[in-house]
Order: C-alpha cells, then sequence, then structure tokens
C-alpha cells in the first residue's frame, strides 16, 4: 500500500465509476394515440371512406376501427386500400348476423409515413346503411405483423343490454403492449360510452349506429377483456387487439475516461 493508500479492488472502486444495474430493464415507450379523423355514413351503399387530418409519421402504426351494419345480414369487409399502399392487415373482425352490426380492427405500417389529406377507403360486400370509421396512429409498436399480439370477440345480440364486453383474450405474451378496444352499439349513444379500468375512454363516433374506442398501455402480461356500460339499450359488440411493443432498450455501456483508467492503474 503506497503512501498509506490502500489499493483499489476494481473498477466499482474508482471514483466517478457507475457499475450496469445487472438485469436493468428500462420500461418501452408507447406513444400516443394520435387521433386521425373520423367518418359516419348512413347512406345506403357498399362503401365508406375517412380522409385523414393528421400527417402519420414515418414508422408509426396506423390502427383503423370500423363498425357498420348490414342492410340484409350477414355483411363483410371485401377491402380496404389507401392512397400510398400501405399493408394493411386484418387483425380481427366480427361478422354477426343476428344483430346485424359488424366491425373490425385493421393495422398498417406507413414505412414511407402517411400524410394529412390521405384517403382510406374501405368497401363492403353488402349494402351498408350505417357505416363508421376512425383513424389514428401510435409511436413504439413492432413492425410489421409481429407487432399484433392476441385478440377476442364477442357479440351480445339481446336488445334490453346496456354492458358490452369483447370476452377475454389468451394472456399477452409481454408485459409492455398497447390494448386496443373497439365496441359497436346499436342504439342511439349519444350521451357516452364507459369503458371499464383499465381502458381510457378515447373516441365515440356515430349518429344513429355509435363505435366506441378506447386502450390501455399496458406494463404487465395479462388476459385482456375490454368491456363497458352505455346509456342506452340495444345489441353490441365488443373487440379488443392487443400490440406488442419495441423490446425495451438495453443497459447502457459504461464508458470510463482515459484520467479515471489512468488513476486506477498504480
Amino acid at each position: 500500500m503506497p503512501n498509506g493508500v490502500p489499493r483499489t479492488r476494481g473498477p466499482a472502486h474508482i471514483p466517478g465509476f457507475t457499475a450496469p444495474r445487472t438485469g436493468f430493464r428500462p420500461p418501452a415507450t408507447v406513444e400516443g394515440p394520435f387521433d386521425c379523423g373520423t367518418n359516419t355514413s348512413t347512406s345506403s351503399s357498399t362503401t365508406i371512406t375517412l380522409t385523414t387530418t393528421r400527417t402519420v409519421p414515418v414508422g408509426a402504426k396506423l390502427l383503423l376501427s370500423i363498425e357498420f351494419q348490414a342492410t340484409t345480414p350477414p355483411n363483410s369487409i371485401s377491402s380496404i386500400t389507401d392512397n400510398a399502399a400501405n399493408p394493411l392487415t386484418y387483425n380481427i373482425d366480427v361478422q354477426d348476423t343476428t344483430a346485424n352490426i359488424n366491425g373490425a380492427i385493421v393495422s398498417a405500417d406507413c414505412p414511407f409515413g402517411f400524410p394529412s389529406g390521405s384517403v382510406v377507403t374501405v368497401n363492403f360486400a353488402a349494402l351498408g346503411v350505417n357505416k363508421n370509421i376512425s383513424a389514428d396512429y401510435v409511436v413504439g409498436l413492432v413492425a410489421g405483423v409481429g407487432a399484433f399480439d392476441k385478440s377476442a370477440d364477442t357479440e351480445t345480440t339481446s336488445t334490453t343490454s346496456n354492458r358490452f364486453t369483447s370476452g377475454a383474450t389468451a394472456t399477452t405474451t409481454q408485459s409492455d403492449e398497447l390494448w386496443w378496444g373497439v365496441a359497436g352499439i346499436k342504439a342511439a349513444e349519444a350521451a357516452g360510452t364507459w369503458w371499464d379500468v383499465p381502458f381510457s375512454q378515447y373516441k365515440l363516433v356515430g349518429s344513429t349506429h355509435y363505435m366506441a374506442v378506447g386502450y390501455w398501455i399496458s406494463t404487465v402480461s395479462a388476459a385482456v377483456t375490454a368491456s363497458g356500460t352505455y346509456a342506452t339499450q340495444g345489441r353490441n359488440f365488443g373487440i379488443v387487439a392487443t400490440y406488442r411493443a419495441y423490446l425495451a432498450r438495453p443497459p447502457e455501456p459504461v464508458v470510463v475516461s482515459q484520467a479515471v483508467k489512468l488513476s486506477a492503474v498504480i
């Protein structure tokens, strides 16, 4: 021990040195959702369009929520396109021949962005009277079809119900996820819709039939149910889809300055 100064016992004893935290896992970051517009149509047709009101940045995930009624059930979506040719993926859709209301959640990567004023066109297999569509984007989700994780759907045919539920998904595969819920309500629902926790009430779209959208940014793995209550009674459906966030960042490397390195050499 020169000059009575004890020799250091490794880098953790060097002044200014911070050792990495073993197993430390910074949280994944999901930002959004960001509203890109809605549209409602009550005319009898096989098409609804939506013109976006906000630019979707490069690398974000576009989410489309859709609710529609068939003039004569059943009905289904025959195609969805946008004028940027983004790769659209059906994550879940509901075709209810009894309650006569149908819904879907569709996602798309935007590798080149998606400018405000872009047009999304949904074509249906049969005539529909009441149609609702909403567009949003989220930042921080896994790219490609690998973002989609779990889903569930339930239709309620009772005309005296004022509760909707998606039913439970299988347990999500990771803790950091976006949970996206959509409810279709065959009722005049101007009074609003209330989502059960942990979902946050986000949007209510429509005029005769209504579509409610709710979401939650999760930090735990769970079997997910999107459910809630609405003011008036009517048939309904609930659907939910979950999406994986990016893997959390690894611990930052430790940088030791040259001066600290030299001071450690005795």
